[in-house]
């Protein structure tokens, strides 16, 4: 992978869960990692839903391969903050490609809303 593709600093954070001080479970992400990234939006669409108008876009996220990337997986979640405001990726699926050790290639769907 060539280094001047990677053009983007993304964070690859881990789902989790925590007690607060009422000892009620809230979701919170742990950072795994800052790696450099290259990002290519694929496809786009807009549907509705009872809450309204959502979109989605499948994006492709490339990243070197390491030890300490090669755990992620489908639920994990990428955050661009190349841009303001921080884009949010959800992980769907993660590839090897030709099963070598040399780049990830994360399948995601950015995330859309003041919530992200």
């Amino acid at each position: 992978m060539r280094s001047g593709r990677l053009r983007y600093s993304v964070t690859l954070q881990r789902q989790g869960s925590s007690k607060n001080s009422r000892g009620e479970y809230t979701q919170s992400y742990t950072t795994l990692a800052t790696r450099r990234a290259s990002i290519r939006p694929l496809a786009g669409r807009e549907y509705w839903q009872t809450s309204g108008e959502h979109s989605a876009v499948t994006t492709e996220i490339r990243i070197r391969y390491d030890s300490t990337v090669k755990s992620l997986a489908p639920k994990d979640r990428v955050l661009d903050a190349t841009h303001s405001p921080q884009i949010v990726y959800d992980v769907e699926s993660v590839i090897r490609p030709n099963e070598t050790d040399l780049e990830l290639i994360l399948m995601c769907v950015r995330r859309n809303g003041p919530n992200s």
